[in-house]
């Protein structure tokens, strides 16, 4: 369906003749519900594609023999307004049982299509529905793909007891209506938050549109932390090494932090968040191309057991560091002259990684290693740090291919499939650092 839906829930009190205002100052005109407000100040440019449902609750003292049906009643008032999207009503149980909860939760979810943007009027809600409607919906956001745009409040309890409004001029009976909007926004960060917490997310749904209450260098500075936050978890979930050890998004995240943080276009939930991941970031990344920036991806993908990463990462870094560590056989192995020969020698270097003893003594030489001096291979093979770091290399680089091609992860007796190959990780990387940090350049 992919339209606009209006949910809203009809009480059982004797309803007072009331003006609903919006917080724009649009008013309703005099109105027994408060559907018949949101209606006419909302729904009036809606499509005939468009949903109204109102929800009732069932039995003898249930608001659909109150009041939906009967004369005067909402129903009757509905039908003689010129209303473009359809209206349906819904009868719901009353929700004093979990059981009653949860056949509310089905007939709700079952009527919203995806991609349905909905209108929450909880004005008349029941016992619990206002706690667990904001969970219902943040469920069909995932599901169904949907947007709560708003959550009104008609606040009639404002001009004071229904017995002094009765004796109210109809004029000064104007009962607000609250956008409770916020919460919206507000779950929407604890779900960024959820997902910075268990899966490493650096980004969240930060503004994108301009609304005109900040300044430019302060929307300027919001966009560009937004930008460099987005492009860092690119980087880090697709492994783009140099690009995470450069530092240049630090340099940006550092620069708009401040500025930022004085938009009004961001909640204090948001800038609480914000506040962390900045933290987080400074903490462990480094403005300069550096490879503490490659290190701190590592260890931040692999305390979120983000192994498929954690791993890529760990096996192209060593690489790196090997290569940083051989530099001389950059020149002596002739690749100085070639156009191409930072990458040969990369490969010349993993092959020198996975290269066996047994295949140097029996010359059984591929690849980057095929045309290359024999005598060459066997001295950088001999060194006693390349020795030891073929284990963890080794152990790290299979775990890569069998993540990489979804092969199959076995636990054993004691410890689950997650527990073993954290434990591979984090000894195999730690071990591979060490060693070759404790080496001498060759």
């Amino acid at each position: 369906m992919n339209g606009k839906v209006l949910i809203s829930f009809l009480g059982t009190n004797n309803y007072i003749d009331t003006y609903y205002q919006l917080e724009d100052g649009k008013r309703s005109s005099l109105v027994k519900y408060i559907q018949e407000a949101l209606i006419e100040l909302i729904c009036r440019d809606w499509n005939v594609t468009d949903m109204i449902y109102i929800f009732c609750t069932d039995g003898e003292n249930g608001s659909y023999k109150k009041n939906w049906e009967g004369s005067g009643n909402l129903k009757e008032r509905l039908t003689n307004r010129e209303i473009r999207p359809k209206i349906e009503c819904k009868t719901i149980p009353e929700g004093f049982t979990k059981e009653e909860v949860w056949k509310i939760f089905d007939i709700v979810t079952d009527i919203i299509e995806p991609g349905d943007e909905i209108y929450l009027d909880i004005t008349h809600s029941f016992r619990s529905i206002p706690l667990f409607s904001t969970t219902l919906f943040d469920y069909l956001k995932v599901m169904k793909g949907t947007e709560l745009k708003h959550i009104y409040y008609g606040a009639f309890e404002k001009l004071g007891p229904a017995y002094m409004v009765k004796d109210m001029p109809h004029e000064k009976r104007i009962a607000p209506i609250i956008d409770m909007a916020e919460i919206v926004e507000l779950q929407k960060t604890i779900m960024a938050a959820h997902d910075y917490e268990g899966f490493g997310k650096l980004s969240f749904n930060l503004p994108y549109e301009i609304s005109g209450n900040d300044n430019g260098k302060i929307s300027d500075a919001l966009n560009t932390l937004r930008e460099e936050l987005d492009n860092l978890d690119f980087y880090i979930n697709t492994c783009q090494l140099k690009r995470i050890q450069n530092g240049l998004y630090m340099q940006k995240i550092k620069v708009s932090f401040n500025n930022a943080m004085k938009s009004k276009d961001i909640n204090n939930a948001e800038k609480s968040m914000l506040k962390k991941i900045y933290s987080t970031l400074t903490e462990r990344f480094s403005s300069e191309s550096s490879n503490q920036n490659i290190e701190a991806a590592i260890k931040w993908v692999s305390e979120k057991n983000m192994y498929q990463q954690a791993f890529t990462l760990a096996q192209e870094y060593i690489i790196g560091l090997v290569c940083d560590k051989l530099h001389d056989y950059y020149t002596i192995c002739e690749y100085s002259g070639h156009k191409k020969g930072k990458i040969r020698f990369r490969e010349f270097t993993a092959s020198m990684l996975r290269i066996t003893q047994q295949d140097i003594d029996n010359h059984n030489l591929k690849g980057e290693l095929e045309n290359k001096d024999i005598e060459i291979i066997k001295t950088i093979s001999e060194y006693q740090w390349m020795k030891e770091l073929k284990i963890p290399y080794d152990n790290i680089s299979q775990y890569r291919n069998t993540l990489n091609h979804a092969k199959t992860i076995n636990g054993s007796p004691s410890q689950t499939p997650q527990e073993t190959i954290r434990k591979v990780f984090d000894e195999n990387f730690e071990q591979a650092l060490s060693i070759i940090k404790n080496t001498e350049q060759c």
